[in-house]
């Protein structure tokens, strides 16, 4: 499978096309499935909702998908409790590249990006 073949690049290298999140503490599979996948703890205007977890704001963040560059950028929409990738805060609407095995905090919870 191509998935797979990309996963095991010494470069870490994730295809747009098919990026998706694991949510660490469930093993959970989020896709990111729209070109701005928004998520958060509200059921309403968000792509993927977080339950579970008061730190995460209603509409937390932002993920875009940028074909033509090949690359997906991560966004914080002004969060109350901050989004972090690999640790390090985001500013708030800064656009944010990703590579493959980033570690992303929205308030509390977790995942990896793949």
């Amino acid at each position: 499978r191509k998935e797979e073949a990309m996963e095991k690049n010494e470069e870490h290298e994730v295809p747009v096309s098919n990026p998706y999140l694991i949510r660490v503490n469930t093993g959970e599979r989020v896709l990111i499935a729209k070109a701005h996948f928004k998520l958060g703890k509200s059921g309403m205007g968000v792509d993927y909702t977080i339950r579970g977890n008061a730190a995460v704001s209603r509409v937390h963040a932002k993920f875009i998908k940028n074909e033509a560059e090949d690359m997906v950028y991560l966004m914080d929409l002004n969060s109350k409790n901050g989004t972090l990738k690999n640790g390090i805060p985001l500013e708030v609407n800064e656009l944010v590249p990703l590579t493959a095995e980033d570690e992303i905090t929205f308030g509390k919870v977790t995942f990896t990006y793949h």
